[in-house]
C-alpha cells in the first residue's frame, strides 16, 4: 500500500493563514464621525453583551501559536462609545465602538498609539441580518453568514452562531463568529482557528454551556519508553469524490479544510508522529525536474501542529511496480545511480530542515523482488550509493527499504533479500493480516505477529521496528466488520506498549475511507483489476466512513493514544475493555 497524494495539484505552503489578517486592519482612516445616540437596551438574545471588565480569550491549537491567544477586553465606556482592546500574535489594537440596539458601529481604531476616526455610522456588526446579507463601509466589505451555526470550543459548545467575514479593501478576510449570550466564540476559520477557552466577567469567569471537552494539542516531549503514533490525515470521500485537478478552487478549498481538520484531531488525540511517502516518478516526472510541492505541504502540517516527521520513504520499487522515471524504463537499478544521487542531493536538505529521523528507499519490495529475483543485485547496489549519499547529507539518519511482514516473515524470500536487508539500519514493514484471497486475519492474530516481527528484526540485527503502515479493513466482504477493525487497532496498541524498545513508530492507514474513483486507480496499479474484495479491502482501512463519521477503531485510537504516546491515559490490560461501550 502507499500513501495515496491526496494534494498533487493543490499548494498548501500556508496552513496558518491568519497571522495576515490582523496587520491590515483598518487601513482605511475616513473623516471625523459625529457622536451618535446612546445605545438602545439590547436584546436579552444578545450576540455581542458590551459591558467594561468583560473579556474573552480565544486560542488556537496550531502549537506556533498556542501560548499566544487572541483575547478581546472592554476596557472602558465613554458616553456611549465602548473600549475594546483586541490582542493577537501580531499586533494590539483599540476598537471604539457604538452599540445601538443590534448594530455595532465602529467609530474609531487605535493602532501603535495612533487613532483613526471612521465615517459617521461605520456599520460593523447588525447582529439582526439574515444569512447572506452585506454592507461595505470604509473598512471593506462584511457578510453575514450564519445565523445557525453550532460552534464547538474548549470552553463549551454554542449554538445558533452568528459569523461575520469582513473583507478589506485590500482582499484580505477576517472571520468573527459571535454566540448569543456570550459574544466572541471563534476568530478565524478553518482547523487553526482561535476557539473560545474562557469569558470572564470582571475576573469572574462565565460557566460554559456544556462541560469542556478534554483536548490534546501536542505530543509531549520524547522519553526513553515513548512510541511514535501517526494517522494517515486523507481526507473524507464525500468531499474527495473527484481527483484535485478537476475541482473548482472553491472544491480544493473545502478539500484542503478537510485534510487540515484530521491534521488536528489526530494531534488532539495523541498521534506525535507522521509518516511521507512519494514515488520517484511523481517527484521526477521529466528528466531532471523535481517536484517537492506535496512533500513540503506534508512537512509543514505536520510542524503545525508539533509532529515530528518520522520516517520518509521513497516509493520506488513501489510493490508490483518500479515505480522510476519515464526515461528509465528498462534501464537497470544499478545504472539509475547518478539520477537518484541527485535526486538524494536535492530531497536531503529538505529532509534535515524537516528532522526526519528515517528514510526508506523502495516501498514493499518484497513483492516487488519475489517476480523479479534478477534485479535484486543491481538494486542492491543503487541502494548502498542512496544509503551513503542521505547518510552524508543528514548526520544521524537512519536507512532502511520497507517490506510486508507477510514476505519478509518468509525464511526463504528473507534469504533472497538479504543483499538488501543486509545494509538497512532498521526493520520497517507495512502490516495487513491478509489472507491470499483478500479475507481477513482475526485480530487477535496481532500479538503472534507483532512478536515474531520482534524476532525477526534481532535475526537481522537490528534493534528497532517500524510500522510504516498498519491497517485492517472494515468491510463485511473481507470477513471482517467494524468491531473487527477496533479488535485490531486494540490489539496494535498493547503491542506497541509491550515492546516499547522495539518498536519505535506505527502509522495506522487511513484516517477515512477512500472515494470510489481512488480505489478503481489503485486497483490498476497494483494490477488486481476488479477484485470485489481487494477493492474493499482498500476503500474500508479508514478509522472513519466516507463520510467523515467516526468508526468504532477511531474510539479505541481517541480514548487510548495518549497511553501509548506519552499521554496520560491508561490503556487497559485486556482488549476487551477498550471496546465496552463500542458495540
Amino acid at each position: 500500500m502507499h500513501n495515496p497524494s491526496c494534494l498533487r495539484s493543490i499548494r498548501s505552503a500556508t496552513v496558518i493563514v491568519l497571522a495576515s489578517l490582523c496587520c491590515c486592519l483598518f487601513a482605511c482612516a475616513g473623516e471625523s464621525a459625529p457622536s451618535v445616540s446612546a445605545a438602545a437596551a439590547a436584546p436579552a438574545d444578545d450576540y455581542l453583551p458590551l459591558q467594561p471588565g468583560v473579556k474573552w480569550t480565544l486560542r488556537t491549537p496550531a502549537p506556533a501559536l498556542r501560548d499566544k491567544p487572541v483575547v478581546l477586553e472592554v476596557v472602558a465606556k465613554d458616553d456611549a462609545a465602548y473600549r475594546i482592546r483586541f490582542t493577537n500574535p501580531w499586533n494590539s489594537v483599540e476598537w471604539v465602538l457604538i452599540k445601538d440596539g443590534s448594530r455595532i458601529y465602529m467609530k474609531a481604531a487605535v493602532i501603535g498609539g495612533t487613532r483613526a476616526d471612521l465615517p459617521d455610522k461605520t456599520l460593523y456588526f447588525d447582529l439582526s441580518a439574515s444569512d447572506g446579507a452585506s454592507w461595505s463601509n470604509a473598512i471593506g466589505k462584511i457578510k453575514v453568514e450564519g445565523p445557525a451555526l453550532r460552534v464547538q470550543t474548549p470552553a463549551g459548545t454554542f449554538d445558533r452562531c452568528i459569523r461575520f467575514r469582513e473583507t478589506t479593501k485590500g482582499g484580505d478576510d477576517m472571520v468573527w463568529t459571535l454566540a448569543p449570550g456570550v459574544g466572541f466564540v471563534q476568530f478565524g476559520e478553518g482547523p487553526f482557528a482561535f476557539l473560545l477557552e474562557k469569558k470572564e466577567q470582571g475576573g469572574t469567569e462565565t460557566p460554559p454551556p456544556t462541560s469542556a471537552p478534554k483536548t490534546v494539542l501536542s505530543a509531549p516531549p520524547r522519553t526513553a519508553r515513548q512510541v511514535r503514533v501517526g494517522i494517515s490525515d486523507n481526507p473524507a470521500a464525500h468531499v474527495f469524490s473527484k481527483p484535485p485537478n478537476r475541482m473548482t478552487p472553491s472544491e480544493q478549498k473545502t478539500l484542503l479544510d478537510n485534510i487540515l481538520h484530521y491534521v488536528v484531531l489526530s494531534a488532539q488525540i495523541g498521534a506525535n508522529g507522521k509518516y511521507v511517502s512519494r514515488r520517484w516518478d511523481e517527484i521526477e516526472r521529466r528528466k531532471g525536474v523535481l517536484d517537492f510541492a506535496d512533500v513540503d505541504g506534508n512537512f509543514e502540517r505536520a510542524a503545525a501542529v508539533g509532529q515530528s516527521v518520522e520516517l520518509f520513504t521513497l516509493r520506488a520499487p513501489d510493490t508490483h511496480n518500479r515505480s522510476t522515471p519515464g526515461d528509465l524504463s528498462g534501464r537497470r537499478f544499478d545504472e539509475m545511480r547518478e539520477r537518484l544521487l541527485a535526486l538524494a542531493d536535492a530531497l536531503a536538505p529538505r529532509l534535515a530542515k524537516a528532522g526526519v529521523r528515517r528514510v526508506c528507499i523502495g516501498n514493499e519490495i518484497d513483492v516487488y523482488f519475489k517476480n523479479h529475483k534478477e534485479e535484486i543485485a543491481p538494486f542492491a547496489a543503487l541502494f548502498g550509493a542512496a544509503r551513503e549519499r542521505f547518510r552524508r547529507q543528514i548526520p544521524g539518519v537512519q536507512i532502511s527499504a520497507t517490506a510486508t511482514f507477510d514476505g519478509i516473515a518468509d525464511p526463504e524470500l528473507r534469504k533472497r533479500l538479504a543483499p538488501i536487508l543486509s545494509q538497512t539500519d532498521f526493520l520497517s514493514l507495512t502490516y495487513y493480516p491478509l489472507n491470499p484471497d483478500f479475507t481477513i486475519r482475526p485480530p487477535d492474530s496481532v500479538a503472534a505477529d507483532m512478536k515474531r516481527m520482534t524476532e525477526i528484526a534481532a535475526e537481522l540485527g537490528l534493534t528497532g521496528v517500524v510500522l510504516q503502515e498498519v491497517g485492517y479493513p472494515s468491510s463485511p466482504l473481507n470477513g471482517s466488520s467494524e468491531q473487527a477493525q477496533a479488535q485490531f487497532v486494540a490489539h496494535v496498541l498493547e503491542g506497541l506498549r509491550a515492546y516499547p524498545g522495539t518498536f519505535e513508530f506505527a502509522n495506522f492507514f487511513l484516517m477515512c475511507d477512500l472515494p470510489d474513483w481512488m480505489v478503481n486507480d489503485f486497483s490498476r496499479y497494483y494490477q488486481l483489476g476488479n477484485s470485489a474484495r481487494f477493492k474493499a479491502y482498500l476503500q474500508t482501512l479508514g478509522v472513519h466512513d466516507g463520510a467523515g463519521r467516526p468508526k468504532k477503531a477511531w474510539h479505541v485510537l481517541e480514548e487510548n493514544l495518549t497511553g501509548i504516546t506519552g499521554g496520560t491515559a491508561v490503556l487497559p490490560t485486556q482488549s476487551g475493555h477498550l471496546l465496552q461501550g463500542r458495540k
